[in-house]
């Protein structure tokens, strides 16, 4: 479909939005605030002209932003409410993440005919499966890098708090590159082990990694994975463009 769309990607931490057109992304912004607020969000919409747009928050929407967007039939905000090209299967679609359901609906974009693993290492490091018969079926919830070093610090008196582990060897000499190790590989071990559960569950299958903390994995995890920075960008226009065919 040949429109603007711009989609924002609310995160605990930043903010992402992407101008698309035609399907292909022209532009895209990152700012560090978790949050949008309604005057914000209608000078991006007059910026660059976009009659259509879907928000993806983890978090609650600002009541101003929330009922601006409800009183246009051309805005979204994805939730377990909207129309989706595959079957959702949660047992609790109310309290599914947002970003869950729009990574999964990337890896449709890259990988539609297969079975894909998603994993999205963030804040948390979320696994989300959907199965070749477009079967959302689920998947797993941990502590992300950053999570797992801050528990350290806060449940311990004598642990410090480590910020920095891109360089974490396999195991620690000291106090700090022990805990680096052991939160970082601990996550890679971790990654490994649930991708071979996957596998020997539900066969071949595509595996899609995203996230802030992806580039850590790209080259330490013992299979062949596909890196898509913009995933969940990928997944609001596709679901955009999925629940606006009809509207005019």
């Amino acid at each position: 479909m040949s429109f603007t769309a711009l989609v924002f990607d609310i995160g605990n931490t930043s903010t992402k939005v992407g101008l698309y057109w035609g399907g292909v992304l022209k532009k895209q912004f990152k700012t560090e605030s978790a949050g949008l607020g309604v005057r914000a969000f209608k000078a991006y919409l007059k910026k660059y002209d976009a009659k259509y747009s879907m928000v993806s928050s983890t978090k609650h929407l600002r009541p101003t932003l929330a009922r601006f967007i409800e009183d246009d039939d051309y805005l979204f905000v994805l939730d377990h409410r909207l129309s989706f090209p595959f079957r959702v299967l949660y047992r609790t679609p109310k309290t599914l993440g947002p970003d869950r359901l729009a990574g999964i609906a990337g890896s449709l974009h890259h990988f539609p005919r297969g079975s894909n693993l998603v994993i999205d290492a963030g804040t948390c490091i979320t696994y989300d499966m959907i199965t070749k018969e477009k079967n959302y079926v689920g998947g797993n919830i941990s502590p992300g890098i950053h999570m797992r070093l801050s528990a350290m610090n806060y449940y311990t008196d004598a642990l410090p708090l480590i910020k920095h582990f891109t360089n974490a060897r396999s195991h620690g000499t000291s106090t700090t590159s022990a805990l680096q190790a052991g939160a970082a590989w601990g996550a890679v071990h971790e990654l490994d082990g649930f991708i071979q559960a996957y596998k020997k569950k539900y066969g071949r299958l595509n595996i899609v990694l995203t996230g802030g903390d992806a580039p850590f994995f790209v080259n330490r995890l013992k299979t062949k994975i596909f890196v898509a920075p913009n995933l969940v960008l990928e997944g609001l226009r596709k679901l955009l463009e999925h629940n606006v065919k009809g509207i005019d």
